[in-house]
């Protein structure tokens, strides 16, 4: 039965780990599983640095992650948040659209670009991106302190309380 067996389950480890695999790599052409891993953990990095509030070196890290994997929608998220942080909320937002084009599902992205908006002034963007963040990810308490800030800024104050 054991001879039997050991092979049968070698050959559905090596199956899941060829999926695995194809699944990490997909949507990297051209690029090794060497350099997404390396751009991972830049942006594991960067994550920290910028916890640490280094942010020139968190933002160092985050594009040296996107030159590596291109595709990679969380560093560009993170590269916009820590650029956010720095008050080039322009720049931000060029790269949190780039962040949801690759992945229009992202409501840390949509949150981000928000706070972006928000930082101009721009309160009605500001919503329209809360919005799209909310109905992703209905349950984020910080994006209704966003939101309620945005709605006190356009002088709506009983709005803004009956979040």
């Amino acid at each position: 039965m054991k001879k039997v067996l050991y092979p049968i389950l070698l050959i559905i480890f090596t199956v899941l780990l060829a999926i695995a695999l194809f699944y990490t790599l997909r949507g990297q052409k051209g690029k090794t599983f060497s350099q997404i891993h390396d751009a991972s953990l830049l942006n594991r990095r960067g994550t920290e640095f910028a916890k640490l509030g280094a942010l020139d070196s968190a933002i160092a890290c985050f594009v040296n992650a996107i030159r590596l994997a291109p595709q990679a929608a969380e560093a560009r998220n993170n590269l916009g948040a820590a650029l956010n942080s720095k008050g080039m909320y322009d720049s931000a937002i060029v790269v949190l659209r780039d962040a949801l084009k690759l992945k229009g599902d992202y409501p840390e992205a949509y949150f981000n670009l928000a706070k972006s908006f928000f930082e101009k002034k721009e309160y009605d963007s500001a919503i329209v991106y809360i919005n799209k963040g909310l109905g992703l990810k209905p349950d984020d308490p910080g994006a209704y302190i966003l939101y309620g800030d945005c709605l006190d800024r356009k002088g709506k104050y009983a709005s803004s309380e009956s979040l």
